[in-house]
């Protein structure tokens, strides 16, 4: 397509919105007469070619908005004027894109939107008119049948798809004129414990990112026979305190009477000391006639007496450092025992037992 056949467009789409065209860029003369028309709006553009390819051509376009102050707003005050293009620079903004709608064919041309630029002039003082500018560019594709020329001769190009170590992951190839949708493949992540053992894996999208949660570890406390004590759950990295219970113990005697209990902290020893029970026997002759016999105590006949065996003497009763006692009681080294009995009718012996 033509650079004429584009200004006209441009000149078509003002004509449709009922804005008066002054075709490329006015001299000064010409808007010292445009500050003077009744016109509310009037508009230019103005079409640069920039650069020929072989499937399109590159143009840039210029184009403006005006709006006059005519009649009583061409003396109304500075600060009038000002709020006057506030409220006007959006019905303006809004014109040109009502204009880039009528201008714009899909079939013929491309405007790529990162190159519109506009900027807004609030208003002139000598020139009595307030205005937007837009400036953008227009790919007009070449029709090769139309403008008389053969099309050039091309071949397809080629991809290749890299990651950020550049190591090639896929390549293809790519019609002439045409596109090639790639996709990029996802990546394996693993987490692996200090052995080498995998506990955790996922794939990750291309160019986004994956949360793995390594699984806790299992703590299992045993004792020397093998048998589970403890168990405990640590975080991954993490640690985690296990208490192995104390051992209990019971000492008995070879009749099975439980002679002494207690605990023992894991992985230490204790000693433990059981006083056994042994027999104790007081023997005392006595004499025909005799009706009392005093024992001093002394170590080895300290103890708990319980039995008498009292050898046929009657009436036996006790006395142990001045105070009468009964069987069973307890004497100790130092002691002084005196025991009471009928007289007795020939020699004979009692003998007092219990242990120590």
């Amino acid at each position: 397509m033509s650079l004429l056949t584009l200004k006209a467009r441009a000149e078509s789409a003002y004509t449709s919105l009922g804005i008066t065209s002054y075709g490329e860029v006015p001299d000064l003369g010409m808007l010292e007469q445009l500050a003077n028309v009744e016109t509310p709006y009037y508009g230019f553009a103005q079409l640069t070619e920039q650069a020929e390819g072989r499937t399109h051509r590159r143009f840039e376009v210029r184009m403006d908005v005006l709006d006059t102050f005519f009649n009583s707003e061409k003396v109304e005050t500075a600060r009038y004027r000002r709020d006057y293009w506030i409220e006007k620079r959006e019905e303006l903004r809004g014109l040109f894109y009502a204009w880039l709608g009528e201008f714009y064919d899909p079939d013929l041309m491309e405007i790529p939107e990162e190159t519109i630029v506009g900027e807004f002039a609030p208003f002139s003082t000598r020139f009595k008119f307030t205005a937007v500018t837009y400036t953008f560019d227009v790919l007009m594709k070449n029709d090769y049948c139309l403008d008389g020329a053969s099309p050039p001769s091309a071949s397809g190009g080629t991809w290749v798809l890299r990651d950020t170590d550049g190591t090639e992951l896929d390549t293809g190839t790519v019609p002439f004129g045409g596109t090639a949708q790639v996709e990029a493949p996802d990546a394996a992540a693993t987490v692996a414990n200090t052995e080498g053992t995998e506990v955790a894996s996922g794939s990750v999208p291309s160019g986004g990112s994956l949360d793995l949660t390594a699984p806790d570890g299992t703590t299992d406390v045993q004792n020397t026979l093998g048998n589970t004590v403890a168990t405990g759950t640590p975080p991954s990295g993490g640690t985690d305190t296990v208490t192995a219970p104390d051992a209990s113990y019971t000492v008995e005697d070879q009749d099975g009477t439980e002679l002494a209990t207690g605990s023992i902290p894991s992985g230490d020893s204790e000693t433990v000391t059981v006083t056994v029970p042994r027999d104790l026997f007081l023997i005392v002759n006595v004499s025909s006639g005799d009706d009392t016999a005093v024992l001093d105590i002394g170590t080895n006949q300290a103890g708990d007496l319980d039995t008498l065996d009292a050898g046929g003497l009657t009436s036996v009763t006790y006395d142990l450092n001045g105070s009468p006692v009964t069987l069973p009681f307890t004497v100790a080294d130092g002691d002084t025992l005196t025991v009471e009995f009928d007289a007795a009718g020939s020699d004979t012996s009692f003998t007092l037992s219990g242990t120590y």
